[in-house]
């Protein structure tokens, strides 16, 4: 099977990580992948270093001229590259695909993947673009899935949830590693560390984590400590930093910066937090700690409570129920790995 990945995101996001690790799955499984993408971004960049046939074009543009050149740029791919499936990540340029998929009959299946927590409008052009010019839909959540077959009507076999995957040859526990970090952090052995991974972002949640741990530690939890990694977004480290002090729990934090070492980070934690309280349409924090042998707790929102069990899920911005989480929480392990989820993919079509 040969697969053309449409990955029209200019940034490195859940949406273009959720593509990118599509196309290295099967690659991997002898499917020969293509990236067609926005030009000089992540996507693509990430697609050439893998070492990915990639064509670029300004699929989200409103001018007219670029989009009729990024029409034959899609025609080129089509031609030079033979696909058996074209699969959109994307709602820009997804009118094209389908008028071409109903109105010239191609020999390639379109596939629209949503994975993002904004679903399709429901109204009848909408049905009637998804009943007849759309093959299969790819969501990255059971309740995405569930809306495209109460709202638009899709039979259950058109529809399929795949959560996505990671590397986990790269996202493993490292016993080194954990020590490495926690030395160079000052935690000993004894300490319960807890960890936080994502961009500074209020959705993320950081302060009802934060006013957890602070009233957790007023209530005799001392070996409590917390561990931070994140790149700056709407925040910046000075105000997470400013955050802690203001909760008095800067003496017991960590604030690691941009890592490269992510997996030794990870391996550092005793216990993963995903306090967000929106978006997490693709939970990729979730799956690289769970990869890393790390148990995770998280909030009542997007796909999170389909990605770790409901033992270990607690209200998003409660901070009662996330103090309950972190006191009785279940060690649970699970691996998703990109292999098995683009396997997943492929046997959609078989």
């Amino acid at each position: 099977m040969k697969v053309l990945n449409i990955i029209n995101v200019r940034w490195y996001n859940a949406t273009a990580w959720y593509g990118h690790m599509l196309s290295l799955g099967l690659e991997a499984l002898g499917h020969k992948t293509a990236v067609m993408g926005l030009p000089g971004t992540p996507p693509v960049i990430k697609a050439k270093e893998a070492g990915l046939q990639t064509y670029e074009a300004e699929l989200n543009s409103l001018n007219p001229l670029k989009l009729i050149k990024s029409a034959a740029v899609f025609g080129k791919a089509v031609k030079e590259f033979k696909p058996d499936v074209v699969v959109c990540h994307r709602g820009e340029f997804f009118f094209y695909f389908t008028h071409v998929r109903f109105w010239e009959k191609p020999e390639w299946k379109l596939v629209r993947v949503r994975g993002d927590r904004r679903p399709p409008k429901a109204d009848a052009l909408s049905r009637w673009l998804y009943h007849n010019a759309v093959d299969k839909v790819v969501t990255s959540s059971e309740s995405m899935r569930r809306f495209h077959l109460d709202n638009l009507k899709l039979p259950p076999n058109k529809v399929v949830t795949l959560y996505g995957g990671v590397e986990t040859e790269l996202f493993s526990r490292n016993e080194d590693g954990r020590q490495r970090v926690r030395h160079e952090f000052g935690f000993s052995d004894n300490d319960f560390v807890l960890g936080i991974l994502g961009r500074y972002d209020t959705v993320k949640g950081h302060e009802s984590l934060f006013r957890a741990v602070e009233e957790l530690r007023n209530e005799g939890m001392d070996k409590i400590r917390l561990l931070i990694a994140g790149v700056d977004a709407c925040m910046n480290e000075k105000d997470i930093k400013l955050m802690l002090e203001n909760r008095g729990i800067q003496g017991i934090t960590a604030v690691t910066g941009k890592r490269d070492d992510i997996a030794d980070v990870i391996s550092a934690m005793d216990l993963g937090v995903i306090p967000s309280l929106g978006s997490e349409a693709v939970c990729r924090v979730g799956m690289e700690m769970l990869s890393c042998g790390v148990p995770v707790i998280g909030s009542d929102i997007g796909v999170i409570p389909e990605i770790i069990p409901p033992s270990n899920i607690f209200i998003a911005g409660d901070v009662q129920s996330i103090k309950n989480r972190i006191r009785d929480y279940k060690a649970y392990h699970k691996s998703y790995d990109y292999i098995d989820f683009a396997e997943q993919f492929a046997s959609f079509f078989n």
